[in-house]
C-alpha cells in the first residue's frame, strides 16, 4: 500500500509539473509586425558594395591565399560560414583546403549574378520591425534582387539580403536567401 501511494504521489507530481511546462510556438510571442519602405538608392548602393568583390573573380585568373583570406575577411558577403561556402565555389576546393597551395585559379564554372549584370536589379527594399510580447523588438532590412530581362533561364531569379543594424545604426548582412550562383552555361 505504501508503495502504491508513493507511486501515485510521483505520478501526480509528474503530471502537475508537466502541466507547468509550456511548449511555445515562436509565432505566439509576436505582438506586432510593421513594415516601412527603405530608400531604393541606398539599397542599391548597399548591394553594389556587397557584390563588387565578385567582379574581380574572372575565370582563369589566379589569386593568392592571402588575397583569398583577405576577401573572406573584408567582404561582408563572404565573411560568415554560408558566404565562405559560396566563395569556395569559385575555386577548386582541394586547392583551398591544401595549406601548401598558395595560389588558386578562378574556375569560372559558376556565375554569381549581380546588380552589375544586365537585367538584375534591386526590386524591393523595406524595413520590418517585429515587436514581441516578451523580449526586445527586432528590426530587419530586407533587400530583394530580381531578374527583369527576357532570358527564360533567369526568369525566376530572386535573391534576398537581410541586414540588421548595430548600436550605431550601421546595417550588417545577417542572411542571404534565394539563388546564390548559377552554372556558367546559364549566363548570356
Amino acid at each position: 500500500m505504501r508503495r502504491f501511494c508513493l507511486i501515485a504521489v510521483c505520478i501526480l507530481f509528474i503530471l502537475s509539473a508537466g502541466g507547468c511546462i509550456q511548449v511555445s510556438d515562436p509565432q505566439s510571442n509576436i505582438l506586432n509586425v510593421t513594415t516601412e519602405d527603405f530608400d531604393m538608392k541606398t539599397a542599391e548602393t548597399m548591394v553594389q558594395d556587397l557584390e563588387s568583390p565578385i567582379l574581380n573573380l574572372h575565370a582563369g585568373d589566379t589569386i593568392t591565399r592571402s588575397q583569398y583570406n583577405e576577401l573572406q575577411k573584408e567582404s561582408e558577403l563572404f565573411s560568415d560560414e554560408h558566404g565562405q561556402n559560396m566563395l569556395i565555389t569559385f575555386f577548386d576546393v582541394a586547392d583551398v583546403e591544401n595549406p601548401s597551395k598558395q595560389e588558386f585559379k578562378v574556375l569560372g564554372t559558376y556565375w554569381y549574378p549581380t546588380v552589375f549584370d544586365e537585367g538584375i536589379e534591386v526590386a524591393k527594399a523595406y524595413i520590418e520591425t517585429t515587436t514581441y510580447k516578451v523580449g526586445d523588438p527586432r528590426t530587419i532590412l530586407h533587400i530583394e534582387e530580381r531578374y527583369t530581362g527576357g532570358d527564360d533561364k533567369l526568369k525566376n531569379f530572386m535573391r534576398g539580403y537581410w541586414f540588421e543594424a548595430d548600436e550605431s545604426g550601421i546595417w550588417h548582412l545577417i542572411q542571404l536567401e534565394g539563388v546564390t550562383n548559377l552554372p556558367v552555361e546559364d549566363a548570356n
